[in-house]
């Protein structure tokens, strides 16, 4: 549950940093990557920010929908596959400019 804080954070940096003045290709790149990042983040949106509300937040809404739990695993991994063309394309234009995107991108 840590993650979330944490997607949170990282979102959150991604989206503070200035492209001015980076080439058109790398701006659009970054851009690409921090929408489709955001996305993830907003699936989260509305959960509890304490990791102790989590459990009960959960079992909440899986009361109220007992596929719950089912559905968000499914939206994610819709994200993360929406998200590998991003991560892709970053990775190649930092290999272009010599940057080392695995701090921006990891995984790659």
């Amino acid at each position: 549950m840590a993650g979330i804080a944490m997607i949170r954070n990282i979102i959150t940096k991604l989206q503070g940093i200035k492209t001015d003045g980076l080439p058109a290709d790398l701006k659009g790149g970054y851009t690409e990557f921090v929408t489709a990042i955001s996305k993830m983040g907003e699936l989260f949106n509305g959960w509890p920010e304490k990791a102790e509300d989590m459990q009960a937040f959960v079992v909440k809404k899986i009361g109220e929908d007992p596929k719950f739990m089912d559905t968000f695993g499914g939206k994610m991994a819709a994200l993360e596959k929406e998200m590998q063309p991003a991560v892709a394309k970053l990775d190649e234009l930092g290999k272009k400019y010599g940057l080392d995107m695995s701090k921006i991108a990891p995984g790659k």
